[in-house]
């Protein structure tokens, strides 16, 4: 009996394979349509805004729909990012970076959050403030922690975005401690509800177990997580008086100069 022929290559590709490979191209694909599709709805946004007296459920429904294309996107982009990530090999490419100008630009893609009027939001950040840290995963990761909280928090409830540079032997938790080492704190906060007990253990996992057995993903803050241990840094849950929840990445930044 004939066996098949293998591949050019000479060696047949695992299904596991097989079906991370296609999901990666539909990834990129779906990515595609999806920026097209924001790209159109922000042109008809800032035309449809400069309309008097258009009916403010329209603005709301733009704003709607222009956050959930937003999160489809971050959603799609965590599938083929968090492959890459879990490569123990893979780690972070620091570059002097303009953190000020990452983490407000961000914030301006999340505007619908702001021009709803549902939930009041606080961005402390520096004028200026610069640090040895990968750009990209930095914007993924503040992109990934807003859209968090965005859809977790209460209406008429509260989020706050800050972000400062702190040397390594006072920031707690930070794995990078080395002598005149400085480490990015990027924290974002909600006012709630807060995270039940039951469900904080396994938080950062890629697969959550409910009380019930029930088996969710977690892709967001799951590629968080891993993106902040590519940096050799630490993403931790904390609350105070004012938010239920606070989720802070601390990320090596580089060295203060002399």
């Amino acid at each position: 009996m004939s066996s098949s022929p293998a591949p050019s290559g000479g060696r047949i590709k695992e299904p596991q394979t097989l079906v991370a490979e296609a999901t990666s191209l539909l990834a990129h694909d779906l990515n595609n349509q999806l920026a097209l599709l924001l790209a159109n709805h922000e042109f008809l946004d800032e035309s449809l805004r400069e309309i008097e007296g258009l009916d403010p459920e329209i603005v709301d429904t733009l704003s709607i729909t222009q956050a959930s294309l937003q999160h489809m996107m971050a959603l799609v982009r965590n599938i083929t990012d968090i492959a890459r990530m879990e490569d123990p090999g893979v780690r972070a490419t620091p570059v002097a970076t303009d953190v000020t100008r990452l983490v407000r630009g961000v914030m301006r893609e999340h505007r619908p959050l702001h021009d709803r009027g549902a939930v009041q939001i606080q961005v402390d950040c520096p004028d200026v403030l610069r640090a040895e840290i990968d750009p990209l995963l930095l914007k993924r990761i503040t992109h990934n922690m807003v859209a968090n909280a965005r859809r977790f928090v209460d209406k008429g409830g509260k989020v706050r975005v800050s972000v400062l540079v702190s040397d390594a032997e006072a920031t707690a938790g930070a794995s990078a401690g080395r002598p005149g080492g400085l480490v990015l704190v990027l924290s974002v906060a909600n006012s709630g509800p807060g995270i039940p007990p039951e469900r904080r253990d396994n938080l950062f996992e890629k697969y959550r177990v409910s009380a019930d057995g029930r088996v969710s993903r977690g892709m967001g803050l799951y590629f968080c997580r891993l993106a902040c241990e590519a940096h050799g840094g630490t993403l931790a849950l904390s609350e105070d008086a004012d938010f239920t929840t606070i989720f802070t990445a601390r990320l090596p930044a580089g060295h203060r100069a002399a």
